[in-house]
């Protein structure tokens, strides 16, 4: 028997284990760092096909978010749980991550249990998962100072609250509308004649809702209203950055098998030499919010009273109707 300690942000647990190399070792081989690459794969065969390539942009934007959060639990767990992954996979919240990332963007204190990282941020993090590849002194600092710009862009993504919203409305109960739009934007110029005009316009995005507070966003605000939120993306560009997802999951499990005492090989994969680039910005959103003039916050205490109005109006119908 055998037991290690472990960190989710600030909160401190132990995980016990007949075997904790075995069962680190039999999470990590279970865990298909290739399924979000095919899955770009399959979406981009369908590019041109009116009937299926909303769906297959979708299912493509799903895996982006999939593989987002995959990928960054598993730098999380490397840097709090390395000896227990699935432990830190299968406790971690989509908040406490969100905290976890912002400490590490910000330098904040936060514990750790990666006795070999050395400086917990972001080319730390990399330099210390991409250690265990032995290449050539320049190409190494290439390859850590790629994956690092690229994990901290990944990072800010997962705390974007429009994607937030966008994420759980494609994973629970799919409340969305697949497609894009054309924005068309219009000033005058310097010289006060001469229009200045932008167009946004893309043919692949997600239409959502999000349901707010009118007035104060206190708890005892009883009252909701719908904002309109509208998210397009090139497809392209997000099929390239699953790819590097996919990538990037698989040298973070290289890395935590090879902490836990795997076996060879250690094999790197590598961002690609045709579009080593990775797209700083996937998505552009266009926010849409009708107003409602007479909403106002209520609380539960009027909500109580409109009840008690209605029952006493019911009752007075019921009354006169049997009367």
């Amino acid at each position: 028997m055998a037991s290690t300690i472990y960190a989710i942000d600030n909160e401190l647990y132990c995980f016990w284990s007949n075997d904790l190399s075995a069962d680190a070792l039999t999470f990590l081989d279970s865990v298909d760092t290739g399924y979000f690459g095919y899955v770009a794969d399959e979406a981009l065969k369908h590019l041109g096909d009116q009937v299926t390539e909303m769906r297959a942009a979708t299912n493509l934007r799903i895996a982006f978010f999939h593989g987002l959060e995959s990928l960054l639990m598993l730098i999380a767990a490397a840097v709090q749980a390395p000896k227990c992954p699935q432990a830190y996979l299968g406790q971690c919240s989509n908040g406490a991550l969100r905290s976890v990332l912002e400490k590490i963007d910000k330098g904040s204190v936060l514990p750790q249990y990666n006795r070999l990282l050395k400086v917990r941020s972001w080319p730390g993090i990399a330099e210390e998962v991409l250690g265990c590849f032995r290449e050539a002194e320049t190409e190494q600092q290439l390859l850590v100072g790629e994956f690092a710009n690229l994990w901290a862009d990944l990072a800010t993504k997962q705390q974007n609250q429009i994607a937030i919203w966008e994420y759980n409305s494609l994973k629970h109960g799919f409340r969305i509308q697949p497609g894009g739009f054309s924005l068309k934007i219009e000033a005058k110029g310097p010289d006060h004649f001469t229009p200045l005009e932008s167009t946004i316009s893309e043919k692949f995005g997600t239409g959502f809702q999000v349901i707010t507070k009118p007035g104060d966003d206190t708890d005892s605000n009883r009252s909701r209203v719908a904002e309109r939120h509208n998210v397009i993306w090139r497809v392209e560009d997000l099929a390239h950055l699953v790819h590097l997802i996919s990538a990037s999951l698989r040298n973070v499990v290289t890395y935590l098998r090879a902490y836990n005492g795997g076996p060879p090989p250690y094999e790197i994969v590598r961002m690609s030499e045709s579009a080593p680039r990775f797209p700083s910005s996937t998505s552009t959103s266009v926010s849409l919010a009708e107003l409602v003039p007479d909403a106002r916050p209520t609380t539960k205490a009027e909500l109580a009273q409109a009840n008690q109005r209605n029952q006493l109006a019911r009752e007075k119908r019921n009354s006169d109707g049997s009367n």
